[in-house]
C-alpha cells in the first residue's frame, strides 16, 4: 500500500511537471513574434512580379520600371542615347531599341534595382540625345511602373519638316540598329539597318557587298524597314511598316 501512494505521489509529480512545459513555452512565443513581425515592417517592400504593367489608381506600389520613347522630327527614334540619374549622382544609361512586344523603338530600365535604388517621390533628371541634340529634364517618380516620353527640340528651324532634316547615313561598312536578318541562297547575309533605313549584305568572309535603300516613300527606299526575308529564286523581300 505505502508502494503504491509513493508511486502515485512520483507520478502526479512527474504529470505536473509536464504541465508546466507548454506553461514556459507559451510564455516566449510573444516575444519571438513581436520580433519576426518588427522584421516584416521594417523590410523594404519588394519589386512586383510583374514590373512593366500599368499600376491601377487604387494600388499602391514600389517604384519599379521606367519605360518610354524618344521623338525628334516628328519620329521615333532609334538607337537614341537615354541617362537616368538620381539625386545622389549615381546614373543609368540605356539605348533606346526595338523589343518583342513593342511596337516602336523605346527605353526600359529598373528605377529601384541599383544603381538607381530610387523610391517613389523621389526626383530623377533624365536626358535624351540624338546626335548633337539633347534635352534635359526632371521627374517626380510615382509608385509603380511609369512611362515618360521624351521629345528631343530643334535648335534650328529647318529642323522639321519645313526643310531640310537632319537624318544622314552612316558609312557603307556600318550598320547601327540591326533589327532583322536574313540568309540568301548565294550564302551571303542580309541586314535590315533601322537607323540608315537600308538593306546590307555581306559575304561569309564579312565583305560589305551590298548597300540598298535609303529614306523616303520610293521604290527603293525605307521609312520604318522591320523585318527581311528571301526565297529560293535569290530575290529578297523587306517588309516596311512606313510606307
Amino acid at each position: 500500500m505505502g508502494y503504491r501512494v509513493i508511486l502515485f505521489i512520483s507520478m502526479f509529480s512527474l504529470l505536473l511537471a509536464n504541465m508546466t512545459l507548454p506553461q514556459d513555452s507559451h510564455q516566449q512565443v510573444p516575444a519571438t513574434n513581436m520580433v519576426f513581425a518588427s522584421t516584416q515592417t521594417s523590410a523594404p517592400n519588394p519589386l512586383p512580379n510583374d514590373c512593366g504593367r500599368v499600376t491601377p489608381p487604387t494600388e499602391e506600389e514600389a517604384a519599379c520600371c521606367l519605360s518610354g520613347t524618344v521623338y525628334f522630327d516628328g519620329e521615333v527614334i532609334d538607337g537614341a542615347e537615354v541617362i537616368i540619374s538620381n539625386k545622389h549622382g549615381d546614373h543609368k544609361s540605356e539605348t533606346t531599341k526595338m523589343f518583342l512586344d513593342s511596337e516602336m523603338a523605346g527605353y526600359r530600365l529598373s528605377l529601384s534595382a541599383p544603381p538607381l535604388n530610387v523610391q517613389s517621390g523621389d526626383t530623377i533628371e533624365i536626358t535624351a540625345r540624338h546626335g548633337d541634340h539633347t534635352r534635359t529634364l526632371e521627374y517626380t517618380v510615382r509608385p509603380g511602373s511609369q512611362q515618360v516620353d521624351i521629345v528631343i527640340p530643334s535648335e534650328q528651324g529647318n529642323d522639321y519638316n519645313t526643310g531640310p532634316r537632319l537624318w544622314f547615313q552612316d558609312d557603307a561598312e556600318d550598320v547601327a540598329a540591326p533589327r532583322d536578318i536574313a540568309l540568301g541562297t548565294n550564302g551571303q547575309l542580309y541586314v535590315i539597318d533601322g537607323v540608315n533605313l537600308r538593306v546590307q549584305g555581306f559575304t561569309s568572309n564579312g565583305q560589305n557587298v551590298v548597300v540598298q535603300g535609303t529614306r523616303g516613300s520610293k521604290k527603293g527606299q525605307f521609312l520604318n524597314p522591320r523585318a527581311i526575308t528571301t526565297d529560293s529564286d535569290g530575290n529578297v523581300y523587306v517588309l516596311d511598316t512606313g510606307n
